[in-house]
């Protein structure tokens, strides 16, 4: 089983970090992707709602009309994908924000209750030509960030197996191309386990509920998830 036994930072971050520190995205103030008065501001304790038809739930857990088709225990997110959250997000995939995914991390750290201390902490497969083009998995280092904080094992145990892009596509197909694009690696265990499948957004859903339904299939306990936004759409 491959895991993070303690944070890793390149060389190259860590010379980014010192020639272009860390600047608050709404204020400005150094060594913060959020500085902790403007964190206050836009981190609202978070409605528990079903993340498949957004009713008001518990716990947030699935709705009983929706649990049925749900391979997920629970879901949480630390906010809507908009306004800051979506601009944070863009800068992190896109200008090279590597330090952000660490931060998200850090913020889901703070945010989620307790978690078993045997709880695996899993990140959601990237497609290997947007890792290549980005120089970094964004979700990998947001869960890796996550399991340091934590003190959990976070463990490399999905793997993409194809390119296909889900960008504009509905859930139907993204959950058919998803369900044949991951798999589990062979030598890692997940007999009993509990697991925390992590990700930076939830669009439909079909990305996290077919990869918990592969690590339901290959012996895991309970799947819950976590991730930066959740995307409502219209």
């Amino acid at each position: 089983m491959e895991t993070v036994v303690k944070m890793f930072i390149s060389p190259l971050e860590t010379l980014v970090a010192f020639i272009s520190p860390l600047e608050c995205f709404i204020c400005n103030e150094q060594n913060y992707m959020l500085c902790h008065a403007c964190r206050t501001q836009i981190l609202t304790e978070p409605e528990s709602r079903c993340y498949l038809c957004n009713k008001l739930t518990s716990q947030s857990r699935a709705c009983s009309s929706c649990r049925s088709r749900s391979s997920l225990r629970r879901v949480w997110w630390l906010g809507t994908y908009k306004g800051v959250f979506k601009k944070l997000i863009h800068a992190m995939k896109f200008q090279r924000r590597r330090a952000y995914a660490r931060e998200f991390g850090a913020l889901l750290a703070d945010a989620l209750p307790y978690l078993p201390e045997d709880t695996l902490v899993v990140s959601v497969p990237t497609a290997s030509s947007r890792i290549r083009a980005r120089g970094y998995d964004q979700a990998a280092l947001i869960a890796q960030s996550f399991a340091h904080a934590r003190k959990l094992q976070y463990c490399n145990v999905l793997v993409r197996t194809s390119q296909v892009d889900l960008i504009g596509k509905n859930k139907s197909s993204r959950a058919k191309q998803m369900a044949s694009a991951t798999e589990v690696r062979t030598k890692t265990s997940l007999k009993g386990k509990s697991v925390l499948l992590v990700d930076d957004v939830l669009t439909t859903g079909a990305s996290i509920e077919s990869a918990a339904k592969l690590l339901r299939r290959n012996g895991a306990k309970h799947v819950d998830a976590v991730v930066v936004a959740r995307h409502l759409l219209s």
